[in-house]
C-alpha cells in the first residue's frame, strides 16, 4: 500500500570539469584494476612466489571488486553518492600505497583485495552521478565519454605497469 519513492530530479547542471573528476576517477578505478598484470613474474620474483600465490593479486582484486559493487551502489544511495565517490578515490590511494610498501606477498594480497573493495564504488558512484548532472539529452554523451576512458583504462593498464616497472620498479 506504499506509494514507491519519486525517482530523484535530475538538475542537468553538469560541466564539462565535473564529468572530468568522474572520468578521472574511473581511469583510478580503472588502472587499478589491470596494472599489475605486466609486473606480476617481478613481483614474485621479488616475494620468492609461485605463480598460483601470485594469481590472488589479480582474482583478490576482481572478487571483492565484483561483490562489493551491488554494496556501494547502495550506500551510495543512501549516503551520497559524492561522498562514496570521494571515499572511493581515498581508499583507492591508501590501498595503493600499502600495496607498495607491502613486506610480503600475503601482505600485498590483502592490500590488494582491499584495493578491490574501494575500486568497486567508482562505477555506481559516477553512474549516479552523470544521471543527476547530466539531463537526458547530455548523458548520453557523458556515458559514452565514461565508457571511453573506461575502456582506454583496460587497454593503457597492462602497458603503464610494465613502462612503469621496467623504469622505476614494480612499487611505483
Amino acid at each position: 500500500t506504499d506509494t514507491p519513492a519519486a525517482p530523484a530530479a535530475e538538475t542537468d547542471t553538469g560541466t564539462p570539469l565535473a564529468l572530468s573528476a568522474l572520468l578521472a576517477g574511473t581511469l583510478v578505478g580503472t588502472l587499478s584494476n589491470n596494472i599489475i598484470n605486466v609486473p606480476l613474474p617481478q613481483i614474485l620474483s621479488d616475494f620468492d612466489a609461485s605463480l598460483e600465490d601470485g594469481a590472488l593479486l589479480a582474482v583478490g582484486f576482481l572478487l571483492t571488486f565484483a561483490a562489493a559493487m551491488p554494496l556501494a551502489g547502495y550506500i551510495g544511495d543512501r549516503y551520497g553518492r559524492r561522498r562514496v565517490y570521494c571515499g572511493a578515490l581515498l581508499g583507492t590511494a591508501i590501498c595503493a600505497a600499502g600495496a607498495a610498501t607491502a613486506p610480503t606477498l600475503e601482505i600485498l594480497v590483502v592490500w590488494r583485495t582491499l584495493g578491490g573493495v574501494a575500486a568497486a564504488a567508482f562505477a555506481p558512484a559516477v553512474m549516479g552521478l552523470i544521471a543527476w548532472l547530466f539531463g537526458a539529452h547530455r548523458r548520453a554523451r557523458a556515458v559514452g565519454a565514461w565508457a571511453t576512458v573506461n575502456g582506454l583504462g583496460q587497454a593503457i593498464g597492462p602497458t603503464l605497469g610494465g613502462f612503469v616497472a621496467g623504469h622505476w620498479g614494480w612499487r611505483w
